[in-house]
């Protein structure tokens, strides 16, 4: 199986079956010279022999690698150590395999050699392993250990799989943390929201116990329009009540009413007045006749919607914003002066803000001030409201329901804003009857609670002097 010279050592090694056809595949372990002959190589060369061959192939075209390089008659060179003056132990491991090795091959004079290397093409069973590694492997080894070196492959691997498992443990940490925390400012919020809403509810059934109370009627608000507000729990309310009546009705105000109200709050001018009022009255109509600057069926198609006119009532204020030619910003100016639930063709005075005011025809902004100072007057000396004679022809008398408007800001800055337009029964069991319920734009909270508040803390929202 061996054989060998001065500085060199050739083996055969049986070559498994699954490889090819089996045989045998040779090695030579020799030292080579290198640097001029100052030093020297330990090399490795492989070479696959012909089945029947009867002696040592060549090993000139074999395959070599380098084992260690820099081996000096005093020791051994490898990068990172120290040169040694004494012999190294690799020399001397070398030294005794190389005695092996020729004492084999003078024993066996080669017979052996010959015998496996003429069996022709088939190679001897391999022997069972023990289960160690070969010489080398142990030599490589014991030698890395005593150098305090391990292989270069394996160098810091761990610490590379430490540092990838606390990154990802980090993100996973960091990715937890902040759908907590999301979840908690969602939870925060609903709370809050609902909290808002609770409290705008019930602001909405106090607005109309304050009007409706008989105890007390110097102290009932009255439905003009004017906010109350005060503080409940950490959150500023602000509530206005006013008469439905004091709105305009979209499905019955006369032409020029609804041409004024887009004219004065919204700021058109006559040329897109005309286009938006012919259109409302074009909706609302029972006919499919078209206005001069209407729009019915033929003209939504051709603007791409994919609706036409309903040829009847509009059943919300909502149902404004369909009207061809109506824009958010036209819809979003007016949406607070209007209504569907009057069902009077004029607006009634008493209860009508200052832009539903200014929405009559040949109305003054002086007229309309000066009539509200005046409504007020009466209101605190208890007498009749005073009539507004520019307002004939377009004045409807008579209550017809109640429209309330109630703000709430949290103290986190939530807002809600509720906003209901009721109507009283009569009937004890049942005195209010809602008409809508629904949400709507918010109130600025009266600086002049603060101070009502302070004068009348049994009572808040009301002044010191009991009238709102």
């Amino acid at each position: 199986m061996f054989r060998g010279e001065r500085d060199e050592l050739s083996m055969a090694a049986p070559l498994t079956a699954r490889v090819g056809v089996g045989g045998l595949f040779l090695l030579k372990l020799s030292l080579v010279d290198a640097d001029q002959g100052k030093s020297k190589n330990l090399v490795l060369a492989r070479v696959f022999p012909e089945p029947d061959a009867q002696e040592m192939p060549d090993f000139s075209s074999a395959e070599t690698t380098v084992l260690a390089e820099n081996l000096t008659e005093n020791g051994v060179w490898l990068p990172g150590t120290r040169r040694r003056d004494q012999r190294s132990d690799l020399a001397r491991r070398l030294e005794g395999r190389r005695q092996d090795a020729r004492s084999r091959a003078r024993a066996h004079q080669g017979g052996e050699w010959r015998g496996m290397a003429g069996t022709g093409g088939s190679a001897a069973p391999r022997p069972a392993r023990s289960g160690k590694p070969c010489w080398l492997t142990r030599f490589v080894r014991r030698r890395s250990q005593a150098l305090g070196c391990r292989p270069r492959r394996q160098c810091g691997i761990a610490l590379v799989i430490v540092l990838w498992i606390t990154i990802l443990l980090a993100a996973i940490a960091v990715g937890m943390s902040q759908d907590s925390r999301t979840q908690t400012l969602l939870t925060r919020n609903q709370l809050a929201l609902a909290k808002a809403r609770a409290l705008a509810d019930g602001a909405v059934e106090r607005a109309m116990y304050e009007h409706l109370r008989p105890p007390y009627p110097d102290k009932v608000w009255f439905p003009n329009g004017a906010v109350h507000g005060w503080e409940e729990d950490g959150a500023r309310l602000a509530v206005s009540l006013a008469y439905e009546s004091g709105r305009i009705d979209v499905n019955v105000a006369r032409e020029p009413l609804l041409k004024g109200l887009f004219t004065s709050a919204a700021g058109l001018e006559p040329e897109a007045v005309n286009r938006v009022v012919d259109a409302v009255m074009d909706w609302r109509d029972p006919d499919d006749a078209k206005r001069i600057n209407g729009a019915e069926a033929a003209d939504y198609r051709a603007a791409g919607r994919n609706y036409v006119p309903a040829n009847a009532n509009f059943e919300t204020i909502e149902e404004l914003q369909r009207v061809l030619g109506m824009t958010p910003e036209i819809y979003a100016k007016v949406a607070d002066l209007i209504t569907v639930h009057s069902r009077q063709p004029g607006i009634d005075p008493a209860g009508a803000s200052r832009e539903v005011l200014l929405a009559i025809p040949n109305m003054t902004p002086d007229v309309v001030d000066a009539y509200i100072l005046q409504r007020e007057l009466a209101r605190l000396n208890s007498q009749p409201t005073p009539p507004l004679p520019q307002a004939i022809g377009y004045t409807s008398i008579g209550a017809t329901g109640f429209h309330v408007n109630a703000t709430v800001r949290m103290p986190d800055s939530e807002v809600f804003v509720r906003e209901v337009v009721v109507q009283p029964t009569g009937n004890p069991k049942r005195p209010l009857h809602y008409l809508a319920w629904r949400e709507g734009m918010p109130l600025e909270y009266p600086q002049a609670a603060i101070t009502s508040q302070a004068a009348n803390p049994a009572n808040p929202g009301l002044p010191a002097q009991g009238k709102p």
